[in-house]
């Protein structure tokens, strides 16, 4: 018989089959990786949280009060983060040297409200001020791809009570090893720096910090009210989390003005409860004082304790009141000027090239030429609504800072000043005093809120320029 014949039917189908089952089940594998690869991708994708934060906090705080503010302010901010946030907590203060001064309290995850809010509440003070090792360790926790990092953004956000690190005997050099670190974790980082009530004189150290972690402007908080509207700032909700922080109410109650000045028409007196807004924080020692101007109630903010005087001079050209005495230490307010002329030469010297509405008004033409160039305007987008500051230069003793409102409406300038005149250690109520009268000559204007925060930091900036 010759074995090398044709194959049959039947043999050739035993061939094949084993090769067809073969290529099935590779088919078969490979499906099986591809599903199994594109569900970890899908788990992956899901277990990425948008957001990534580091809480860095200052465990080295002395002053029992002020921790506790701290601790409760940032609890207090943690458990209004969305769930969907991943948060983690470190903490820094020791001896210096040792490897111990920072540690990482709670680590990166998302669901972790209650976990940080409870760690922070058990923190104790301790040690020194080791806050260079604590932002090098919190860089760090981002260097590796787990826990994930954020989608969206990626950030640190440390809350101090010391300027400076007080085992630094580099900064130049430690401040170059910050930007190192944040380069080699291979990820785009966002420094947030939280000043709590660092002393005028340590807060140059930390802008030079934080500007070495790309953040050029550390917000400084007085109180602790302030300080939880900072963190909340700095760590708002993501759309559909937790929602809004329940911060404290500022509602206060405001002094009465007098009016010891003789007028025809006494105006009606402002409420004595008012609620400020979020972008003003009352200062210790500090006052709100109301101010009835025909039946418009006004504020203004000064130290507690002076007599403030509603002063209208008859049929004089101005309506001021004043907090303290004019000429003195206190806070000073121009309302309403009657002249048109003169409304229009304090509109020019304040806002001339920075308020191109005032061209328009007819009778005035010569209104570039009287501007004052001790004026810096604040620019708004909103038109026919204007902010500079300007003022005297600082005395040895004193801040004098003023800042000038413009409303244009109607062929009509409608300019509002207001001087805060205290001494240095007191600049803070001029912030306060500054923000609050800008914002009540706002009110019926269409500037938007993120204007309005925008503002109000630059009033901030202006007035700390002073001391």
């Amino acid at each position: 018989m010759n074995n090398d014949g044709p194959m049959t039917g039947h043999a050739l189908s035993e061939t094949v089959r084993p090769r067809s089952r073969r290529r099935w089940v590779i088919v078969a594998v490979v499906l099986a990786v591809l599903v199994a690869a594109g569900a970890t991708v899908f788990l992956v994708a899901r277990s990425e949280p948008d957001y990534r934060t580091t809480f860095l906090v200052d465990a080295s705080v002395t002053d029992p009060a002020d921790f506790s503010a701290l601790r409760t302010s940032l609890a207090g901010v943690a458990a209004n983060v969305g769930d969907g946030e991943a948060l983690a907590l470190r903490r820094f203060g020791g001896t210096c040297g040792d490897k111990a001064d920072t540690r990482q309290v709670v680590g990166s995850g998302t669901g972790n409200r209650r976990r940080i809010g409870r760690a922070v509440r058990e923190l104790a003070p301790h040690g020194q001020a080791t806050l260079n090792d604590g932002i090098l360790a919190a860089i760090h926790d981002f260097s590796g791809h787990y826990p994930f990092r954020g989608r969206k953004e990626n950030r640190i956000v440390v809350v101090t009570s010391h300027g400076a690190d007080a085992c630094a005997t580099d900064p130049a050099r430690l401040r170059a090893a910050i930007k190192a670190r944040a380069r080699a974790a291979g990820v785009s980082l966002r420094f947030r720096f939280v000043g709590y009530k660092i002393p005028d004189r340590d807060q140059a150290a930390l802008r030079q910090t934080a500007a070495a972690g790309g953040d050029s402007a550390p917000a400084f908080a007085q109180s602790p009210q302030d300080l939880t509207v900072t963190l909340k700032k700095f760590t708002a909700p993501t759309p559909g989390s937790a929602g809004k922080v329940d911060l404290p109410p500022q509602i206060v109650t405001a002094k009465a003005c007098t009016t010891k000045a003789p007028i025809a028409e006494r105006p009606s007196p402002a409420p004595s409860a008012v609620r400020l807004p979020r972008q003003v924080t009352l200062p210790t020692g500090a006052q709100v004082y109301g101010v009835g101007i025909y039946g418009t109630p006004q504020y203004l903010i000064g130290p507690a304790g002076l007599s403030c005087d509603n002063v209208i001079l008859g049929l004089s050209a101005r309506m001021n009141a004043v907090v303290g005495r004019e000429g003195g230490p206190g806070v000073m307010a121009s309302y309403y000027v009657s002249s048109f002329g003169v409304r229009m030469g304090i509109a020019c010297s304040a806002f001339a090239k920075d308020a191109p509405e005032l061209k328009k008004i007819g009778g005035f033409p010569e209104c570039a030429r009287v501007y004052d160039d001790a004026h810096k305007t604040i620019p708004t987008t909103t038109p026919n609504f204007h902010v500079a500051t300007g003022g005297a230069p600082p005395s040895a003793n004193r801040i004098s800072a003023t800042l000038t409102t413009l409303r244009v409406a109607d062929g009509d300038a409608d300019p509002r000043g207001i001087t805060c005149t205290l001494p240095r250690a007191q600049a803070d109520i001029c912030t306060a005093a500054l923000t609050y009268f800008f914002i009540l000559q706002s009110t019926g204007t269409s500037i938007p809120s993120a204007d309005i925060d925008r503002v109000s930091a630059a009033i901030g900036t202006y007035v700390h320029s002073l001391r």
